[in-house]
């Protein structure tokens, strides 16, 4: 499934309607969601850092944490149903959002817009996730950073990856070809972090006396030289 079917997958109500539940309403999807939502902060702070652009705001998950936390948040996705999720949960919590429907190889916006963006589970989606990433250099302001997620090829997520790929296409690459095109870009990494030694797939389909453990011995990986193993590297650019 490449660029443009991975769009029109999106688009579609049932599949929006089950995101959620297949990804973080079980138990170990609940601890990959908190695990997710503390790295995401971690990279994000910064003094200067107050108008962030959400890029593939799927539900909502990253963009309403964000507006929590005081962030001037712009949601940005392609998908109507998506953006309607979110407006209705920003509704619930009282939460002020821009929604932005648009395409993320086009973006919608001035240079120089933005002090952060996030866009988390997106680029390795994409066969060519430079594009986009030129396109969030350019929305960017000067020292603006750049949170997003890409996935290890030197991880348990690999030998599995060409059955992944006959349902929505996904892109490993090691962590040389990750700063390659980080470089490519003229963005600077300023930290990495990585996490899910064990994958998301065994987290979501983990019942409470196997996800808790799990999540203990991952933490203690972590702090090894296992951590190199990690299925995903969540990266910090700067401008």
């Amino acid at each position: 499934m490449k660029e443009e079917e991975i769009r029109k997958h999106y688009q579609k109500e049932y599949v929006v309607n089950k995101y959620e539940k297949k990804r973080i309403l079980s138990y170990g999807g609940k601890i990959v969601d908190s695990n997710e939502k503390e790295i995401i902060l971690s990279l994000l702070k910064g003094p200067e850092t107050k108008r962030v652009l959400d890029l593939g705001a799927g539900t909502g998950r990253i963009s309403l944490l964000m507006a929590k936390e005081g962030y001037d948040v712009t949601s940005f996705d392609q998908s109507d149903v998506m953006l309607k999720t979110i407006e209705e949960k920003s509704k619930e919590e009282n939460l002020s959002l821009t929604l932005i429907k648009g395409d993320a190889f086009n973006l919608p916006f001035q240079d120089n817009t933005f002090d952060a963006c996030v866009s988390l589970r997106v680029l390795w989606h994409l066969p060519h996730p430079e594009k986009v990433i030129s396109e969030v250099q350019r929305v960017l302001k000067k020292d603006g950073i750049f949170v997003f997620d890409l996935l290890n090829k030197k991880s348990l997520r690999y030998p599995y990856t060409p059955l992944a790929n006959l349902f929505v296409y996904t892109k490993l690459m090691n962590i040389t070809e990750m700063k390659g095109l980080i470089a490519s870009q003229n963005l600077g990494i300023e930290a990495q972090r990585q996490h899910f030694i064990f994958p998301y797939l065994l987290y979501r389909h983990s019942p409470k006396f196997i996800a808790e453990p799990l999540n203990k011995l991952e933490n203690k990986l972590q702090t090894t030289k296992m951590k190199k193993y990690s299925s995903v590297i969540y990266f910090k650019a700067k401008k």
